[in-house]
Parts: C-alpha cells; sequence; structure tokens
C-alpha cells in the first residue's frame, strides 16, 4: 500500500510540480485518473474494506478487545482519528478549482494501479498460512 502512495505522489509531483499538498486542489479536474489512484491509495492506506490493511487492522482491534476492552477502545479511537485526517486532507487534494500548474504525467500508472490491485486481492483472498500468521500475531497482544 505504501508503495502505491508513493507512486502517486511521484505522479503528482510530475503533474503538479510540488508535493506540498497544501499547493494541490482539484487532482479530480486536472488530473483524473491520477485522483482515482490516490484516493484508492489513501482508502486503503486508511485500512477500509476491502483492502488488505483492514484485516490486520480488524484482527488487532478484535483480539485486543478480547483481552483489553478499553485499550481496543483507544485504538479504534486513533484509527478513527487518523482516518478523518486522511479525509480531510484528501478532499483539498482531490476537490475544487485546479490550483498552480497542471503539467501532463508521463510516467505509467501501471505500477500503481498494479499495487493497489494486489492490495485489494490480499483483502479479498489470503491464504490460509498468512491468516494463521495474523492470528498468532494478534494474539500476541492479549
Amino acid at each position: 500500500t505504501k508503495s502505491a502512495v508513493f507512486f502517486s505522489v511521484g505522479h503528482i509531483r510530475q503533474a503538479k510540480g510540488t508535493q506540498r499538498f497544501a499547493e494541490i486542489k482539484g487532482l479530480s479536474v486536472s488530473h483524473p485518473v491520477l485522483a482515482c489512484g490516490v484516493a484508492l491509495g489513501a482508502l486503503a492506506i486508511a485500512g477500509l474494506p476491502p483492502f488488505g490493511i483492514f484485516m490486520s487492522e480488524f484482527l488487532v482491534v478484535s483480539s485486543t478487545f478480547a483481552g483489553n476492552p478499553w485499550l481496543a477502545v483507544l485504538f479504534a479511537v486513533g484509527l478513527l482519528v487518523g482516518f478523518g485526517a486522511i479525509l480531510l486532507r484528501l478532499q483539498d487534494v482531490l476537490f475544487g478549482e485546479p490550483t498552480g500548474v497542471s503539467h501532463p504525467v508521463t510516467a505509467s500508472y501501471i505500477p500503481l494501479f498494479a499495487h493497489l490491485a494486489l492490495v485489494l486481492a490480499a483483502g479479498l483472498y489470503l491464504p490460509e498460512h498468512l491468516v494463521q500468521w495474523f492470528k498468532e500475531a494478534a494474539a500476541l497482544l492479549k
């Protein structure tokens, strides 16, 4: 997931001439394919289903809740605050009137969307040995 986000930031740098999100607005208007990749990357890294990170976060929260409910609540609140911060920043970057320069993106989108596809596939199906590994890691938190 991080690699997909890094690819998207590199594409933004090429398209807008900056990596400072405060200076980027209206990406969905000026570069709709890139905006889609950025949005999917942000949702994936935030741990939303059906992306692969969701399962690991879910297992950690549910295992922690079984052993120490208050700690699980604090963890869940932290996840929600982080997700809210991502959404607020993403809203500014994606929507509104485009600002700044707008260059065409010459780099391939294939690596960005290939990495997102892998994360999506991991969210839809995980081999049993990985599921068992996640369960053992979550059990260590008890």
